[in-house]
């Protein structure tokens, strides 16, 4: 988000990718299509040269903020006036609205207390789901009950299926959702309307005028006025006439009656022939399972419904519908072609993206128990330790890169003291030694009337020493706060500077407070 204030307001996403706050990019709008109207009034007054600029004419065809095309500020840099090939463009028209939603940081846990009973891993516990797509179709959807199988063509709906949204790239948003997120931005202006910034800054409380109307304006043009009209009843009339045959899952009795506690339970229903399956972080985000993790899973249940028997078994059953786990691993990739032609199932998400795949820990069940049977975990055992030995590697490798580095600086740090302090240069001294006896730590040097002994020298102490104790030096002798009185007859005394000057009749080196400074 291209935003500095705490709460954005408005939010909408221009085609490249940059978020702005509405009324900031209204207000952008605004004035480049005030440049393009003063620069066609000079083009238009000249006589010379055949170079024209886009926007001019007369006032029939001056720019405005709904037509006028400016490139972005972010995007590229330059004149607002003239667009070359390649530059991205923002118009009215073309901005959406955005909303922001909470998503858990992936943390994987740690090698050395991943399997070890007691740790806090609720940090490095996620929640997957299993999604379903047919191949020819980019929209994945639940296998849950109640839920619609969507084939070609078919996208997700923002009101009947608000919960399959965030794992979809494209989806028709629906009416009532439309229309809460025009009612929620409209707030949000109204009240920041009613701020002290709008208060103050009158260029501001225009922009979020413009703001306003812009959001009324699509109200109703989306959900009309008190009589009717707006698109609002097009789409459901459109929907009410739809030939798309919405085929809805069913509820499907589970054969696995192995109620074990702690063991992942069968899921709803099986995949099909021309359908992709995985297992996708609950919260939308590009985090899938490793290859490894769903290989267990396909030796514990079935991806594809067999022929009945008399006696089911586990191994019948389908995929489970949604399991939790710690993450053992985090491994991230860029989606290429050749990781695509790997992993298929990810063909509906553009090139380029960041992608993820998590192991999961089958031992971090509830109370640490197993979520797998011990055949399954016995066949996959030299896999799950040949992955584990690899991390135990890895991170022994690290912690000792770690440490030569920590070396290297350490020896560098010595041969930059050696060569600034030479012969007071310390062998094997670890911090800065700081010498209380030294001038800049003296305080005012008494009178000799008051010079009945000498100031006690204090022990050396360490810079680290200093900064443990909230950075408060030793107390040295005497305050460094106080003042030396003089007695009338003496004509010499000396300032905290440590300079002689002389004055009849003096009573106290004291320099002027700050208030006094001013005032004189």
């Amino acid at each position: 988000p291209i935003c500095l204030d705490e709460d954005i307001t408005c939010p909408v996403i221009a085609p490249c990718g940059h978020i702005f706050n509405l009324p900031c990019v209204l207000g952008y709008l605004n004035s480049v299509a005030k440049e393009l109207n003063d620069e066609s009034g000079r083009t238009k007054k000249s006589t010379t040269g055949n170079r024209s600029v886009v926007g001019t004419g007369g006032s029939s065809c001056s720019a405005t903020v709904t037509s006028v095309r400016a490139r972005c500020p972010m995007c590229s840099s330059g004149s607002s006036l003239e667009l070359t090939a390649g530059d991205s463009v923002i118009t009215y028209k073309d901005l959406r609205p955005v909303q922001f939603v909470p998503v858990q940081a992936v943390i994987a846990a740690p090698v050395e207390k991943s399997r070890r009973k007691g740790c806090d891993s609720s940090r490095s516990k996620l929640s997957f789901v299993k999604l379903h797509r047919v191949k020819d179709c980019s929209a994945p959807y639940l296998p849950l009950v109640g839920k619609r199988i969507r084939h070609s063509l078919e996208l997700v709906d923002g009101d009947e299926d608000e919960d399959e949204c965030i794992y979809s790239k494209h989806y028709f948003v629906g009416i009532n959702e439309y229309e809460n997120i025009l009612m929620r931005n409209l707030s949000s202006l109204e009240k920041y309307r009613e701020s002290a910034y709008c208060q103050i800054d009158k260029r501001e409380a225009w922009n979020v005028a413009m703001a306003i109307n812009a959001v009324q304006a699509l109200h109703r043009r989306f959900c009309g006025n008190d009589i009717g009209g707006g698109f609002r009843q097009l789409e459901i009339d459109a929907r009410s006439n739809s030939p798309i045959n919405r085929e809805l899952i069913v509820s499907m009795s589970s054969s696995g009656d192995e109620a074990n506690s702690g063991l992942l339970q069968p899921g709803t229903i099986h995949a099909s022939d021309d359908e992709y399956i995985w297992y996708q972080c609950v919260d939308g985000q590009p985090v899938f399972l490793t290859g490894l993790s769903l290989a267990c899973l396909l030796h514990e249940f079935s991806l594809h419904e067999t022929a009945s028997s008399l006696k089911p078994s586990r191994k019948a059953c389908p995929l489970p519908d949604e399991l939790t786990g710690m993450v053992l691993e985090l491994e991230r990739q860029t989606l290429t072609p050749s990781l695509l032609r790997r992993k298929p199932f990810l063909s509906h998400l553009p090139l380029g993206t960041e992608v993820s795949f998590a192991e999961i820990d089958w031992y971090s069940g509830d109370g640490h128990r197993p979520m797998l049977s011990k055949a399954t975990l016995q066949k996959f055992k030299p896999d799950i330790s040949r992955r584990r030995n690899d991390r135990l590697r890895m991170a022994q490798m690290e912690n000792k890169a770690d440490r030569l580095a920590r070396e290297r600086m350490y020896k560098e740090e010595s041969r930059r003291r050696r060569e600034l302090l030479g012969a007071n240069y310390v062998e094997g001294s670890s911090g800065q030694d700081i010498d209380p006896d030294d001038d800049f730590f003296h305080v005012p040097a008494p009178s000799l009337d008051e010079a009945d002994g000498q100031r006690p020298r204090s022990s050396s102490f360490r810079f680290s020493q200093v900064c443990a104790e909230n950075g408060e030096f030793p107390a040295l002798s005497g305050s460094v706060g106080s003042t030396a009185v003089l007695p009338a007859s003496t004509a010499t005394y000396q300032t905290t500077w440590g300079s002689s000057n002389t004055k009849s009749n003096a009573k106290k080196t004291e320099f002027p407070s700050l208030l006094e400074s001013s005032r004189s």
